[in-house]
């Protein structure tokens, strides 16, 4: 579930393991001016969150921010075909299939 932090930013959590860890994982997303939607490590994607995502605008960008954050891409891709997806660097190494559109550069 989404939970609105400002007026054009909201959450959505997860539990998460990692290592065996339960560490959480999170989704940010920002509506932008002309009502197209960011999803920033986008977390799995469910019938509610994509019902509420759909409500606020369209997705038009998912946004890996490291090589770390990235494993819900494919599902999003699928969901939201039409989404430009932008990548760190290395990404495309590590997983050849996911489509990139844009690769973040290093600073």
């Amino acid at each position: 579930m989404l939970r609105q932090i400002d007026r054009s930013l909201w959450v959505a959590q997860q539990p998460f393991k990692f290592l065996g860890l339960e560490v959480g994982t999170r989704m940010t997303v920002i509506k932008l001016s002309d009502n197209c939607l960011v999803l920033i490590s986008p977390i799995e994607i469910d019938p509610e969150t994509e019902k509420q995502l759909n409500a606020l605008g369209t997705v038009r960008y998912l946004i890996a921010p490291n090589l770390f954050h990235y494993l819900y891409l494919d599902q999003c891709q699928q969901i939201y075909p039409q989404a430009q997806t932008i990548a760190p660097p290395g990404l495309i190494a590590k997983q050849p299939n996911l489509k990139k559109d844009k690769v973040l550069k290093k600073q």
